[in-house]
């Protein structure tokens, strides 16, 4: 019998000026900022770790829970459960990547809700994106 392995991922997307914020990897991919919840951590704990790691940002006020969605990978060994939050930036800010050397980070983008298309998303990430472009603002 196969172990079955849980991991629990919180992500993020900025909005700032109309703009959504994602990163590429070196690979193409387009991906989300945040990451893995690690021991007893609460998803936004995870959250405020990761943008630390990651971003040097500091998460100072609540995001707005956006989405929460399941994966089950086809062997049934993987059950993903992803949490997604938006954030309204008062302005566009230049973030640089502070993760760890060796990390396959490209570059921090800024895009137009009609450019996500053009982006190297998988399915959920684009989805979760259109949804972040179509949210009301706070």
């Amino acid at each position: 019998m196969n172990q079955l392995s849980i991991n629990v991922n919180v992500k993020i997307i900025f909005r700032a000026g109309g703009k959504l914020l994602f990163f590429r990897l070196k690979d193409g991919s387009s991906q989300l900022p945040g990451g893995h919840m690690e021991g007893e951590e609460q998803p936004l704990d995870t959250l405020r770790r990761e943008l630390k790691e990651e971003m040097n940002y500091t998460l100072d006020r609540e995001p707005t829970l956006l989405n929460v969605w399941t994966y089950v990978d086809k062997s049934k060994n993987i059950h993903r459960l992803t949490i997604a939050y938006v954030l309204d930036l008062p302005a566009q800010q230049d973030f640089s990547w502070t993760g760890h050397d060796g990390e396959e980070f490209d570059s921090f983008m800024w895009i137009r809700p009609e450019e996500i298309d053009q982006q190297n998303f998988n399915p959920r990430y684009r989805e979760v994106m259109e949804q972040a472009a179509r949210a009301q603002r706070k």
